[in-house]
C-alpha cells in the first residue's frame, strides 16, 4: 500500500500518526484532524489538532480523525484519511 504522496514523506506521516492517535488526542475531541508541516528532511516542524477548516490550509498535510465535509474545497473525507493539502492527494490510513 503506497502511502508518502508527492509532498509528504513517509517518515513524517508516521509521526503525524502518533501524534495524531497519542494522549495530547484525549485533550483534542473536538477536533476533527490532525495539521502538520514539515521540513525538506521530511521532519514534521509544526502541527496541531484543527477546528476550523481554514487552519487545515496552513498545513502540508492533514489526518482527518472524523468524517468531515471540507467547507473551503467542498471535499468529503473520511476518518482516517491523510489529506496532502498542496498536491490535493488523499490516502486511507488503516
Amino acid at each position: 500500500m503506497k502511502i508518502r504522496t508527492k509532498n509528504l514523506p513517509l517518515l513524517a506521516i508516521r509521526e503525524a500518526m502518533q501524534y495524531a492517535g497519542n494522549l495530547y488526542a484525549m485533550n483534542a475531541k473536538g477536533a476533527y484532524g490532525y495539521g502538520f508541516n514539515v521540513d525538506s528532511k521530511g521532519v514534521i516542524t509544526k502541527g496541531m489538532f484543527l477546528d476550523y477548516d481554514e487552519e487545515a490550509l496552513r498545513f502540508h498535510g492533514v489526518i482527518f480523525l472524523k468524517d468531515r465535509t471540507f467547507s473551503a474545497t467542498e471535499q468529503t473525507f473520511s476518518a482516517k484519511t491523510l489529506w496532502d493539502v498542496g498536491s490535493g492527494e488523499t490516502r486511507e490510513l488503516k
